[in-house]
Order: structure tokens, then sequence, then C-alpha cells
């Protein structure tokens, strides 16, 4: 049993710097993350007949469009270059995927960074995603469009994509069998101790509570245990604190509707209590 966990535990540290890589490239907004939201829609739906197809975009387009707009981001150009390039020369430099395999003008230029910056410009430079408002357009109007064209940046994402799809049905199935092992192992050392015991705390039901509180950070000088819509306007400098200019319009015309908090003021949008978050909690409910 302690072999066969092992084993897992092996596969899943061998793959570990892979899986990390290809989600925290995949979870930051940009126009990548876009050409990876379009990928992940053909990927699913490529059994789908042409006009089976075009029903399904035509009736998730509301969906598609809002999951576009957020993969952009704050649409920065210039990060975006700089962004890939680094995670492509990340990638090639521990060898983590063969991610240019085919592509001999990177694998074989003597100054491989400099290729992988100048590829990357490219495919950017000659993306139809580079254009948001106009993809943003066509999904509004005819979403089939924004699908039919296939672009050097839409190659490399797909390329990426397939292997991140191999990678987790892996890790799913490891954690499948892990799962298995690890409730056999629970049993043996049960009866092993002959006793029973508290076990990890995932997967059951737990129960913290406390208090909302503020706290005095210095002598005469205290922090309210709660921030404010007007807190995230007075700290965003456009600089080091970026945010939507939505929520400044937001701000301006005090439309918060149900969300207002009376005693505040003001739109609530964090708070402070204290209590211990344990691991296992992330995605447990707060609950007044």
């Amino acid at each position: 049993l302690l072999r066969d966990i092992d084993k897992i535990y092996i596969d899943k540290i061998a793959d570990a710097d892979k899986y990390l890589w290809l989600t925290q490239l995949m979870n930051t907004p940009g126009i990548f993350k876009a050409a990876m939201v379009l990928n992940r829609y053909r990927k699913e739906n490529q059994a789908l007949m042409k006009n089976k197809w075009e029903e399904l975009l035509e009736s998730n387009a509301k969906v598609i469009r809002a999951e576009i707009r957020d993969a952009y981001g704050q649409k920065h150009p210039e990060f975006d270059k700089g962004w890939l390039t680094m995670m492509f020369t990340d990638c090639v430099d521990r060898r983590l995927i063969n991610i240019f395999a085919g592509n001999g003008a990177v694998i074989n230029d003597p100054n491989p960074r400099k290729a992988i910056g100048d590829f990357v410009s490219h495919i950017i430079k000659n993306s139809y995603l580079n254009d948001s408002k106009k993809i943003d357009t066509l999904l509004a109007t005819k979403p089939s469009k924004v699908f039919k064209n296939f672009d050097d940046l839409q190659r490399m994402s797909k390329v990426i994509y397939d292997y991140y799809i191999e990678l987790d049905a892996r890790r799913i199935k490891q954690d499948a069998a892990l799962n298995q092992l690890l409730s056999k192992y629970v049993e043996i050392k049960m009866y092993w101790k002959k006793q029973n015991f508290t076990p990890d705390a995932n997967i059951t039901l737990r129960f913290t509570y406390g208090y909302v509180r503020g706290y005095k950070p210095n002598d005469g000088e205290y922090n309210k245990p709660f921030t404010t819509l007007k807190g995230i306007i007075e700290k965003c400098d456009n600089n080091t604190f970026v945010m939507p200019a939505s929520y400044q319009q937001l701000y301006e015309q005090k439309d918060y509707d149900k969300y207002m908090d009376i005693n505040l003021g003001d739109l609530p949008v964090d708070f402070l209590y204290n209590l211990d978050t344990t691991g296992g909690n992330s995605g447990s409910p707060v609950l007044n």
C-alpha cells in the first residue's frame, strides 16, 4: 500500500513544475488567455456538426463574450509581450514542455532568448485577437466568425492547451487512485493503533467561530474591520494599483442597490475577523 502511494506522489511531483507553469500561464489575463478560452470552446465542441456548432455559439454568445472580456483583463500589449517571452523562455530553460517542436527558427537559433522574443512579438502583432473591440463586437453579432480565424497565436495556445488537458487528465486519474489508497491507509492506521483519531480537515465538515474586529497597529490609531469602495478609489494611482474605470463610475453614481451598507454609508468589499484560517478551508463559506 505504501509503495503504491509513494509511486503516485513521485509521478505527481514529476509533473508539478509543468502543471504550475501551465496554470500560471493560462490564468494570467491578456491576449494569450483570450486565445486559450477560444481553444477551450473548440476542443470541448469539436465533435459537433457545423450547424450545431453555430447554434451553440449563438445560444452561448453572452457567456462567451463575458469570458473573453474577463480573459483580456486590462489589455496591455507590452505586458503581453514581456510576460509571454518570460514564460516561454522559462519553459525552454527548464525543459518543461517542448512547446517549440518543429519550429527550427527558434530551436536552432544561437540566441534562443532573442528568438523567443521575436517569435512572441510576431504572433501577437499578426493575431486578429489584437483588436479586442472587434472581437467583442463579433461575439455580440456573429460569434462563429471569431472561431474561423486560426493564426499563429491560436496555434501556439492550442499546443499548450492540449498539453494541459493531457496533464490534467493524468492528475485526475492520480487523485482518484490516491483517494482510494489513502482511505485504506486510514483504515489500516486505525486498526494498528486500535483507536479512532481525528482525520485531516479535507472532505470533512468543519466549523470555526469568532468576531469581526478591527485592530490597533499603533497607539491612538484604530483600523476599522471593513474596507469599502471608497478605500479602493483612494488607493488607486493607476500605477502600482490599477482598477477598472467602471469602479470610479460606480463610486460617483453611488448606485450600490442592495449591497449598500447603511452603517458604513458605502459599498463594503472586505472585512477582518479574529480567526485563524487553517489549511483545507479554501472555498469555505463565511456566515453571519
